[in-house]
C-alpha cells in the first residue's frame, strides 16, 4: 500500500506532494500503477519526465514514475473521476500526445504556448507531428506560425454550430448581409482563427 504523502523528486527539484493512487489502469500492465500527485510547491514539470517517489519517513525509494499530465491542472482538479482514455493516450508517443491534448482542448483549440507548457517538443517537431495528424484526419491546422490546431471532430462540430447559428441568423434578420466576428466568437468561445 502507497502512502498518502511522498517526497517526489525530480532532476534537482525536490518536493513533498499528497498521492491519489487510480490503480492499474483498465489495460493492466505487471507493476504499473496510474496516480496524481500534488506537489506543495511549484515543479517544473514536462510530460515524459521521469521521477523518482520517496517515502517521507525513512527516505526509502517507493518507485519511479514517468509524468503524464503536467498541464490542464484546473481541469483535472474539479473531477473525481479517472479519464483513462486520455492517461492511456499520454502514455503513448508524441503523436498520440498531440492528438489527445487537442481532443481534450475541444472547440478552444491547442495553441503552440500550451503545447510547449506541456512538453519539450521543438517547433519543427511539433509542425511535422501537426502535419502527420492533419494527413490522418486527426487534426486541422488553423495556423501555422504560432502552430494552432483544433481535433477534426471538434473542428467538423464547431463547423456545423455555426452553420445552424448563421441560418437562424438570416432568418430572424434578412436585411442584414452577416453577423459580426466579435459575436460569433463571444457566442462560440472561439479564437478568431
Amino acid at each position: 500500500s502507497l502512502p498518502d504523502q511522498a517526497l517526489i523528486l525530480l532532476q534537482d527539484q525536490k518536493a513533498a506532494a499528497s498521492i491519489r493512487v487510480y490503480g492499474p489502469g483498465p489495460e493492466p500492465k505487471s507493476g504499473r500503477l496510474f496516480m496524481g500527485a500534488t506537489a506543495r510547491r511549484p515543479l517544473m514539470l514536462k510530460w515524459k519526465d521521469t521521477l523518482t517517489v520517496l517515502d517521507p519517513q525513512d527516505k526509502m525509494r517507493i518507485g519511479r514514475g514517468t509524468i503524464l499530465n503536467p498541464g490542464f491542472r484546473e481541469e483535472e482538479a474539479l473531477k473525481k473521476a479517472v479519464d483513462w482514455d486520455f492517461l492511456l493516450a499520454l502514455s503513448g508517443g508524441e503523436a498520440t500526445m498531440l492528438d489527445a491534448l487537442c481532443r481534450k482542448k475541444g472547440v478552444r483549440g491547442l495553441h503552440e504556448r500550451d503545447i510547449h507548457e506541456f512538453c519539450d517538443l521543438s517547433e519543427e517537431s511539433l509542425l511535422s507531428l501537426g502535419e502527420k495528424l492533419e494527413e490522418e484526419g486527426k487534426v486541422k491546422i488553423l495556423a501555422f506560425s504560432p502552430l494552432f490546431l483544433i481535433s477534426r471532430p471538434s473542428f467538423d462540430y464547431l463547423g456545423e454550430k455555426l452553420l445552424a447559428y448563421l441560418e437562424k441568423f438570416h432568418e430572424k434578420h434578412p436585411a442584414q448581409r452577416g453577423v459580426l466576428l466579435e459575436r460569433i466568437k463571444k457566442r462560440f468561445g472561439v479564437s478568431e482563427k
